[in-house]
């Protein structure tokens, strides 16, 4: 963790007009970081952050398709290791990279992502997650799942742990205020997956149920939900920004949230639920025998500016996720 000097006077009056940049990006994993819940923070020179970001909140959405989705590919002892970009109008706004490992009885996967360029260096934001969990024949249950978020301002960080019987335990460096606590506590049911497990088990499904049905998932700070809609096959070739190609299966999968958000965000992200359409890559794993399923590319919009992410690197042990794809950029 880095060294955090308090702000001076001038830092403080900075850090003001950053707060709300710092909630409109901090949403990565579809996971609705409250790094800026300080009630004496005022609104005031935001405006000149806010048309800028508003288009890059989009962000945050891909990056909860694509990185948790991610999880879902290697098991058996095969690593798995990624990397994607997101873009957003053109812009690079995101880098990550994540390792997935998988045998026949347990998982982990551990995911580390930071903002691109000007946005890096005047916020700082990044964020650090690891996954552990169980494997048993055709399910996945998660055990532990942590979130550290570090900027320029301060550090936060959450955990939660499951139970043999599915209940959880919740960890938080900052309290939420009482009213999302409780409207979280309200919706805390028994088999809740985490962010990361969520789309594991999503990936895991054979391919004529792939993308098929709705899964929850809590984080510590948000429960959510992904509906998956399948649109059908299709096939990447070399114009497509990522370095997979071949056969992929196309899916839109939709962010619902069920309780965690401020009531304003809740509202707005009800109304018009944040979507993007992603294609999947089937890959072989030769130590499991089935196919597996990878997140190699997705596009979407958000407030009239396009959003695309895509991996531009991907390996299953060691090895290019087909014949005809690259290693990396």
């Amino acid at each position: 963790m880095r060294d955090i000097a308090a702000p001076s006077r001038d830092g403080q009056q900075k850090r003001s007009q950053n707060s709300e940049w710092t909630w409109r990006i901090s949403a990565l994993l579809g996971i609705y970081v409250h790094l800026s819940s300080d009630t004496g923070w005022t609104r005031e020179g935001n405006r000149m952050f806010r048309d800028r970001m508003a288009a890059k909140k989009a962000a945050c959405v891909v990056a909860g398709i694509l990185w948790a989705g991610s999880a879902q590919t290697a098991i058996a002892d095969e690593m798995l290791e990624l990397a994607y970009e997101i873009h957003v109008d053109g812009s690079k706004l995101v880098d990550a990279q994540q390792t997935i490992t998988l045998n026949a009885a347990t998982y982990k996967s551990k995911l580390n992502m930071k903002l691109n360029g000007m946005y890096n260096t005047i916020l700082g934001l990044e964020i650090a997650m690891t996954s552990k969990g169980v494997v048993a024949p055709g399910i996945v249950r998660p055990m532990e799942f942590s979130m550290l978020a570090e900027t320029n301002f301060r550090d936060r960080s959450y955990a939660v742990k499951w139970d043999g019987a599915g209940q959880t335990k919740t960890f938080r460096s900052t309290e939420l205020p009482a009213k999302r606590v409780a409207a979280i506590d309200n919706k805390l049911r028994p088999g809740l997956d985490d962010p990361i497990t969520l789309m594991l088990q999503a990936g895991l499904s054979s391919p004529d149920r792939l993308c098929d049905g709705r899964r929850r998932a809590y984080s510590g700070i948000q429960i959510y939900e992904i509906l998956f809609a399948r649109i059908g096959p299709d096939t990447l070739n070399s114009d497509n920004r990522s370095i997979y190609r071949g056969p992929a299966f196309k899916c839109r999968l939709i962010y619902l949230p069920i309780a965690g958000l401020p009531p304003e965000k809740m509202t707005k992200h009800l109304k018009k639920p944040p979507k993007m359409d992603v294609w999947f890559a089937p890959v072989m794993s030769k130590r499991l025998g089935r196919i597996l399923h990878v997140p190699v590319l997705a596009h979407g919009k958000r407030e009239g500016e396009p959003v695309v992410a895509f991996a531009s690197a991907a390996t299953l042990g060691g090895q290019p996720l087909n014949g005809q794809s690259l290693a990396k950029r």
